[in-house]
Parts: C-alpha cells; sequence; structure tokens
C-alpha cells in the first residue's frame, strides 16, 4: 500500500546583493528616443548572493557569485528592441551555465498599441513578477511567472485599460549547461533527467495567452484587477500524440499610500497523454528538472510596506511577506507552499535583498519528488 509522508518544513536564509547603476538596466546611452537613430542603453549586473542553510546537517553558510547580466535595450519613435543574457556559475567556472533570457524587437503601432516578436515575457497574471521577491513564488516554479519563450506579443495599454493577446510556437530553447532540456531560464516542459523518477518527455507548443487588467483609484487608494487565461498544446514525445494545457487566473494589486497587496488566485489542468504518469509532468529550468502535478488549485499573496522616511545612506525600504502554494486535486496532503518573508532596500549603488525561504514540497528547497507530489514510501 502507498504511504504519504508528512513533508518536513524546510527553511532558507538568503542575502544577496545586486550591484548595479540605479536600476539593473542603466548604463551606458546612446542617442535619445526620439531622434532619428533613437537611443541605445547598454548596461547590465553582477550579482553575488549569502546563502545560510541552517537544515543541513551541520548547517552551512556560503556567499558566492549568482549571475553577470548584459541588457540592451534600444528605444526610438517606431521601433524597441531588448536583448537580456546571463552568465552562471554552477560547476566551478563562471559561464558553465549561460542562457538567454530576451532577445525581441518590437513596432509601436502608436501610442497606445504595440508589437514585440522574438523571445519576451509571457503576460500571464499579475505582471512579469508577481510580487517583490528574489527567488519569486511557487508559480513560476510551476512555469507560469516570469517565462519568456519565443512568439509575437500585442499589447494595448491607455491609462486605465491594459491588454496583451500572445501567440507562441516554442518555448525558448536550450543554451549551456549539463542537463537534458533544462539549459534555459524559464520553466518549461522538458524531456527528464535521469535522476527524475518516472520522468516525462513533453514539450509545449502554440500557447495562446491573453491578459487584461482594468486600473482605477478611489481617493488614498489605486488598484488593477484582472484576469488571464493559457492554452496550449502538450506533444508527449514518448507517446507520439498531443495533449493540453488549461490555465486561468484572476488577480488584484492594491496600492494604499505606503501599503501594497497582491492577490493572485488561478487553476491549471494538463493532459499529458502520458499512459504511466498521468498525474504529473516533467518541468525544467536553471539547468535541473522535477516532476509537477498536472492538475490544482494555484495561489499567490503578498503584502509590503515602503517606509516612507529618508535615511542618510539607505534608500527604498520596503519589507514584505510572500505566501504561495499549488494545491494538488487529484492526490491529498501534496500541496506546495513556499514563505518568504524579507527586505528590499538600496545603499547608494547597492541593492540589497534578505529573504528567508520556508517551503514545503518544493523542489528547489530540496525535495526530490517534484511540485505539488509529495514524499512517497512504499
Amino acid at each position: 500500500m502507498l504511504k504519504i509522508k508528512s513533508a518536513p518544513i524546510k527553511t532558507l536564509l538568503f542575502i544577496g546583493s545586486l550591484v548595479i547603476s540605479q536600476t539593473i538596466y542603466s548604463g551606458i546611452k546612446t542617442g535619445e528616443p526620439t531622434s532619428s537613430l533613437g537611443q541605445l542603453n547598454v548596461g547590465g549586473a553582477i550579482r553575488g548572493k549569502y546563502v545560510y542553510d541552517h537544515d543541513a546537517n551541520p548547517s552551512s553558510s556560503k556567499f558566492s557569485f549568482s549571475d553577470a547580466i548584459l541588457a540592451l535595450n534600444y528605444e526610438s519613435a517606431t521601433l524597441i528592441g531588448g536583448l537580456d543574457y546571463r552568465l552562471y556559475e554552477y560547476y566551478g567556472h563562471i559561464g558553465d551555465a549561460s542562457w538567454l533570457t530576451d532577445a525581441w524587437l518590437g513596432y509601436k503601432i502608436n501610442p497606445n498599441n504595440k508589437i514585440i516578436a522574438g523571445l519576451n515575457p509571457v503576460p500571464f497574471g499579475l505582471d512579469r513578477y508577481w510580487g517583490n521577491t528574489f527567488f519569486l513564488g511557487i508559480a513560476n516554479v510551476m512555469g507560469l511567472e516570469d517565462v519568456h519563450n519565443i512568439g509575437i506579443n500585442y499589447q494595448f495599454k491607455t491609462d486605465k485599460n491594459q491588454l496583451s493577446l500572445a501567440f507562441y510556437p516554442i518555448d525558448g530553447g536550450n543554451f549551456r549547461g549539463h542537463s537534458k532540456d533544462a539549459r534555459h531560464f524559464s520553466i518549461n516542459m522538458v524531456n527528464a533527467d535521469d535522476y527524475v523518477e518516472n520522468g516525462t518527455n513533453t514539450q509545449e507548443k502554440n500557447m495562446i495567452i491573453a491578459r487584461y487588467a482594468y486600473s482605477s483609484n478611489y481617493a488614498d487608494l489605486n488598484y488593477q484587477l484582472g484576469t488571464s487565461v493559457w492554452y496550449s498544446d502538450i506533444e508527449n514525445k514518448n507517446y507520439s500524440s498531443t495533449g493540453s494545457r488549461q490555465v486561468w487566473s484572476i488577480f488584484a494589486d492594491f496600492n494604499y499610500q505606503s501599503w501594497n497587496s497582491k492577490l493572485l488566485f488561478g487553476h491549471q489542468d494538463i493532459d499529458n497523454k502520458d499512459r504511466l504518469s498521468p498525474d504529473h509532468i516533467s518541468l525544467g529550468g536553471f539547468d535541473y528538472s522535477y516532476n509537477s502535478a498536472t492538475q490544482g488549485d494555484f495561489f499567490s499573496t503578498e503584502f509590503s510596506y515602503l517606509i516612507p522616511y529618508h535615511f542618510e545612506y539607505a534608500q527604498s525600504i520596503r519589507p514584505y511577506l510572500n505566501i504561495s502554494g499549488y494545491i494538488n486535486k487529484k492526490h491529498s496532503n501534496t500541496d506546495s507552499y513556499r514563505v518568504i518573508p524579507g527586505i528590499a532596500f538600496k545603499i547608494k549603488d547597492l541593492t540589497i535583498q534578505a529573504e528567508h525561504l520556508i517551503g514545503k514540497y518544493d523542489p528547489y528547497l530540496g525535495d526530490q519528488n517534484g511540485l505539488a507530489q509529495g514524499s512517497n514510501n512504499n
């Protein structure tokens, strides 16, 4: 008989520093957006991290290089473009894992309409980021938050209305790393590595995404309400068949004076056409793969406060609490959660984030069984 063990809560203390010039993309600028040649902005960042793992035996602490980012942004009266390439140190040498995050070109149809094509962020949920955290929430592990695929994205925006309609025929592809099929920035469906138990071999294609958001205000309250949907084909390469992925979400973003709250709820249903493993699918990114439940509800909540005081050295001080989860609809007691209390602030050109990660059934906190999968023992 199959027994489900309760998962221990795993925690990780993270202190990360981001060395930049004011913002991650600032740097050398040439020209002006209104000139005939436009403006090119060349920038980037070098990031390091300090991690203290008090669940390790014995507990461990380490300061290390995180990544280096090269960023190019172009803007003229009618054309826009962006490129983002990142180098990591996973196996002892800088650059032993690296990949494109963005590589796209766009056209401004008019001040309210534009279209971009190439490797670009998928418009789903609250925005590219669903909160202020460095590590992001469970939705990132699901392949829904901060996803970048290859396709076309139409955007309409006014003061009150935002609409995005996008089509991505393929994911972002593979670059440099050691894994079979997870050598990329975004979390995508992959051919699982050999260490993944009962891994699947699928690829997501023909992704159709729509997102709408309405913004308004009432006295000191500014808010945004919206919804997004995602439909795609899932090619199962082991069985030469095609399934589907259907996802929807509703969300809200509230700003009241110095307070901010972000709320999102959604549902995912994946038919992976896998006879042996219909209840999970293998995902991967950052040169690492794992299994995830195919059907469930997910949520993301964050509360933050921008301290309205100016200090001599520290600026933009924002403490926050981010809570997210993925609720498995087919198997109880295997739900995944991630809780991140943290704080972000600037000291001149140095931006620092300190976070405490608390997770259950979280692949990126050491659970080898996967997302909303649980720890199974016969």
